[in-house]
């Protein structure tokens, strides 16, 4: 049976394959120019696309506010890393994807 896991490890090993990437490609940052804001979907289980009567909205994101509050994270020493920021860091790596 295949494996539908991702270790932590696993994880932080295609990450830095995502860094040496960029790197190789001399990346060091992507000017966003015009692009702020995007479509993202809300819903309470994005995941359980066979349900009858979904509850889905579809809201707009902006990449600008995404940056501003993952950079509060690195002046504080203190900060909790939440599921929204885990949303936020998608957005940025969306941007990547389409660089």
């Amino acid at each position: 049976m295949k494996s539908y896991e991702l270790s932590t490890l696993e994880l932080q090993t295609i990450f830095s394959l995502f860094l040496k990437d960029l790197e190789s490609k001399m990346i060091n940052s992507i000017d966003l120019g015009s692009k702020d804001f995007y479509f993202t979907l809300i819903s309470d289980d994005p995941f359980n696309v066979y349900d009858e009567n979904p509850e889905h909205k579809i809201a707009i994101g902006s990449l600008y506010d995404d940056i501003l509050e993952l950079k509060k994270l690195l002046k504080d020493e203190d900060c909790v890393f939440t599921k929204v920021d885990i949303d936020r860091l998608s957005n940025i790596l969306k941007i990547y994807a389409n660089f």
